[in-house]
């Protein structure tokens, strides 16, 4: 008899960390899609004992970690050995970072392998130095989140044939639940609150949102802003906080938090200030608060925030248009509300997890035609539970 167990589709997915940010919320949505469509999954991480662990674990989804040893050979032959015992149908990696494992290991196990792009690709590319574009090609075909990633991929000269689009998601009922909770409220005085949600790296441009908040305070405008999220620029954006003379009241460095939805749902205008995105999973959380946002250009903030609709869209170096934009929103309540609505909208029909079962399936069905693994391609051709 044929082992019914062996007939599933069978993924093994290696992450390069399981921390409390964006490409790992999207990790915890695409392995919970997978194990609701019977897809046996197993996670190799790099790192142990962060935030998305445990509730990868409380899936029932088994999560090996094989980052003990720091010779990238040794990890690759750990994560070969725990791959072959698995015998996947498919490797994913989550982390670009992490794709010459998948792709390496892949091509010994001949096995189809995913490598993934959060950001735009030049971003991932610089950052990762001669290796970047190893990264880029050796996997058998790449996901990415953006339609800005796609297209620098196409400027570079790359294949985009065997380039996906696996939008980002948010779990709403989640994040409309979490506001139910007790709310830790934070002191605004009246004043109009700006916040921005990133990690403090030189791609997120936080000086954008300090020089910003300057600005209008030299203005006399009635604001205050709020910095949520930590990271290597920590020292410097509070040194050039303080040299513009913003004082905490002007501007609070609120920390890595657990209540971000909260923390929103205070907040009045969300803005953005970052030089290298993907696809923004705080956008995302800012529409579900119903907040106008005010964006850079960066990745798909064009296609997320629809200028003059849901928020403002403006030039990357533009500082007098971004204080412009934010101006209108400080000025008008009714726009403010009637923006904030208008991204609600948005991201209920487009973005809500519910969409990512159908989206998650049409891809790995088009990644595994493009591949012509005829096992793969039979064996995505029969999910369950993906409507």
């Amino acid at each position: 008899m044929v082992n019914q167990k062996h007939k599933k589709l069978r993924v093994g997915m290696i992450t390069g960390v399981l921390g409390k940010g964006g490409a790992e919320k999207q990790l915890f949505y695409i392995v919970q899609s997978l194990k609701k469509a019977s897809v046996e999954v197993k996670v190799f991480s790099l790192t142990k004992n962060e935030y998305y662990e445990n509730k990868i674990k409380n899936l029932g989804i088994e999560i090996v970690w094989v980052g003990k040893l720091k010779s990238p050979i040794l990890r690759m032959i750990i994560i070969l050995i725990h791959l072959a015992r698995f015998k996947p149908d498919l490797i994913y990696s989550t982390h670009f970072f992490s794709n010459l494992y998948a792709a390496v290991v892949g091509k010994i196990l001949r096995v189809v392998s995913i490598g993934s792009i959060r950001s735009d690709l030049i971003h991932e590319i610089s950052k990762n130095g001669k290796w970047g574009k190893l990264l880029m090609r050796w996997p058998t075909v790449m996901v990415v989140n953006s339609y800005q990633a796609l297209e620098n991929a196409f400027l570079m000269g790359e294949n985009t044939e065997r380039i996906f689009i696996l939008p980002n998601y948010i779990n709403l009922f989640e994040f409309d639940q979490f506001l139910q909770k007790p709310l830790q409220k934070l002191e605004k005085k009246g004043k109009i609150s700006l916040v921005l949600v990133a990690r403090l790296d030189k791609a997120k441009r936080i000086d954008r949102f300090i020089q910003l908040m300057a600005s209008l305070r030299k203005q006399k405008k009635e604001v205050v802003g709020w910095v949520v999220g930590t990271g290597p620029e920590y020292e410097d954006l509070k040194k050039l906080s303080k040299d513009l003379g913003l004082i905490e009241n002007d501007l609070l460095f609120l920390g890595q938090r657990d209540d971000i939805p909260n923390i929103l749902n205070q907040s009045d205008v969300f803005v953005l200030t970052s030089e290298h995105e993907g696809f923004s999973n705080v956008l995302l959380e800012a529409m579900a608060a119903s907040l106008p946002v005010v964006t850079t250009s960066a990745g798909d903030s064009e296609k997320i925030i629809l200028n003059g609709e849901n928020g403002f869209v403006v030039k990357q170096n533009d500082k007098d248009q971004l204080i412009n934009k934010v101006d209108l929103l400080i000025e008008s309540e009714d726009l403010r509300e009637k923006m904030g609505s208008a991204g609600r909208k948005i991201v209920e029909k487009q973005y809500d997890i519910n969409n990512l079962d159908k989206k998650l399936k049409d891809v790995l069905i088009s990644m595994a035609n493009y591949s012509k693994d005829q096992k793969l391609i039979k064996k995505t051709s029969q999910f369950d539970g993906m409507v």
